[in-house]
């Protein structure tokens, strides 16, 4: 009787093993499409957001620890527009993302007019409705009419893209939470990992307090929010792409035309209160 007891829980415990593997990788699965739907309505769209941040980027050779600290501060105005600009550190950075369109200084000097593989870090903090997030992420590769349920560490996530191909970008989202956690995009030959951790509301909107980037495996950012805030206006100057195109010099190499940057541009990488702050 014991030894029949043992052998029909044994056989009630393979099935459940393998009733939670189908409800992992066969199980319906929602589309792509809905999944970008639920993710930008969790983190909830603003009339505009105030970032403070702190910056690390690796500086040293392969193997070193050190790395060059910055404090920035980002001015998100919905639907959009993006400025971000060094407050304190060097080198001095300023970034205008509007639409289509990308502008970026570094100490003077007019570095990059389309956006590499690391600044797409700000897409789904930037584009927080179903259409035009959708539409960033057709244009860095993501495969939206592709779905699937994957385990990221130890979180059951929603994956937008071929999730089964190491070399396909993908957009992960929390299945539980549906905050996003992962997004991987290749450009030039480079694959970017983007990770978003610690997720922390104002009102009703959401921000991340970490993002950590890898370039082909190794780490070169880690972001750490210091506060966010919402902000109910901004002066259209902040984001004016033409005034940083014309107001410094070329890098050498690069093209800073009025027209809008091409969307598949990914180049190399160079290197309930209203203000919620991080202890």
């Amino acid at each position: 009787m014991i030894v029949m007891l043992k052998k029909a829980f044994g056989f009630l415990g393979v099935l459940a093993a393998l009733s939670l593997a189908a409800g992992t990788a066969g199980a319906h699965v929602l589309q792509g499409p809905h999944i970008i739907d639920l993710a930008v309505k969790k983190i909830v769209r603003p009339v505009g957001l105030v970032v403070h941040q702190q910056t690390r980027v690796v500086v040293a050779p392969e193997g070193e620890d050190a790395w060059n600290q910055t404090e920035e501060t980002l001015w998100f105005s919905y639907p959009g527009k993006l400025r971000w600009e060094t407050v304190e550190g060097a080198p001095r950075t300023l970034g205008v993302r509007t639409d289509n369109r990308f502008a970026k200084v570094v100490d003077g000097i007019l570095v990059s007019s389309a956006p590499s593989g690391v600044d797409l870090y700000t897409d789904p903090l930037l584009f927080r409705d179903r259409e035009s997030l959708q539409h960033r992420l057709e244009a860095t590769g993501v495969d939206v009419t592709q779905s699937s349920l994957q385990r990221y560490e130890e979180t059951v996530c929603y994956v937008v893209g071929d999730g089964k191909n190491d070399l396909a970008s993908t957009f992960w989202v929390d299945k539980e939470t549906l905050f996003p956690v992962r997004y991987i995009s290749f450009g030039s030959g480079r694959r970017v990992e983007i990770l978003y951790r610690n997720w922390h509301r104002v009102s009703r909107t959401w921000h991340p307090m970490e993002i950590s980037i890898r370039v082909d495996d190794v780490p070169v950012t880690v972001i750490n929010t210091i506060s966010f805030e919402l902000e109910s206006s901004f002066s259209a100057s902040l984001f004016d792409v033409d005034q940083l195109l014309d107001s410094y010099p070329e890098f050498q190499g690069v093209e800073a035309s009025p027209e809008p940057a091409r969307e598949d541009a990914l180049e190399p990488f160079d290197p309930e209160s209203k203000v919620l702050r991080q202890e």
